[in-house]
């Protein structure tokens, strides 16, 4: 057997899940090379671009030729507690650890996460905490994106402060469109929303996560629970 027909067979044989054809293909493409997409030459690899520029081109020129809108990017910086990622007892194949990457980083609405989430724990179980926090991770930044906010993170609370205990923090938000965040805290009102003149948004955490050093899984849910949609 040749080592081309080898690699064809591990391919079908770890993409054997219903829906796996467009994995299998992309597998394929790349064994066999699928031509230089950025010129006329046809003979090229996917090497010639990169494996993530490439599928970023194909999406683009299928999304074209079907006349839909081009795919959302969502870039939201995130600084938060706990680990994120996918452990070897979770998904052992470096492959499909990539393209799951790839995916979660992808996602830009909510009914794509959730299909998402779906099809990891039908192929693969129920995914472990580090995962867990990865789908948590991916739920606020779509979120984010939809209120405007570039960045997310956590910081200690200030002296003199009544909204904050002392041991406790905020979760603070850079943010562009001050209207949304606006409606955003009227939303969250009790909870009170600052917002300063260099676009930072302060949102005090409950003192029942126990400040920065609290659980980071509890405070990642609170996190995605008050980037509520405001549209």
């Amino acid at each position: 057997m040749s080592d081309i027909a080898g690699k064809r067979l591990r391919a079908i044989e770890e993409f054997s899940h219903l829906g796996a054809g467009f994995n299998i293909a992309m597998r394929d493409l790349e064994i066999r090379g699928a031509g230089n997409i950025l010129g006329t030459q046809q003979s090229g690899h996917i090497a010639t671009v990169g494996y993530e520029m490439y599928c970023t081109f194909l999406e683009a020129a299928v999304r074209g030729l079907k006349k839909m809108p081009p795919k959302t990017v969502v870039e939201v910086e995130l600084d938060l507690p706990g680990s994120a990622y996918i452990p070897k007892r979770y998904i052992e194949s470096q492959r499909q650890k990539i393209d799951l990457y790839r995916r979660l980083t992808r996602v830009a609405t909510p009914e794509e996460l959730d299909d998402l989430e779906q099809e990891m724990i039908d192929r693969f179980g129920d995914p472990p905490r580090p995962v867990r926090r990865l789908l948590c991770h991916a739920s606020i930044r779509v979120k984010a994106h939809r209120l405007r906010i570039r960045a997310v993170r956590l910081e200690k609370g200030m002296m003199g402060d009544p909204t904050v205990t002392l041991d406790g923090g905020y979760v603070v938000a850079d943010f562009v469109s001050q209207d949304l965040m606006e409606k955003l805290r009227k939303k969250l009102h009790p909870i009170p929303l600052r917002m300063t003149g260099d676009m930072k948004a302060y949102i005090p955490m409950p003192a029942e996560l126990g400040g920065l050093s609290g659980d980071p899984d509890e405070i990642m849910a609170f996190v995605d629970a008050i980037l509520v949609d405001v549209r």
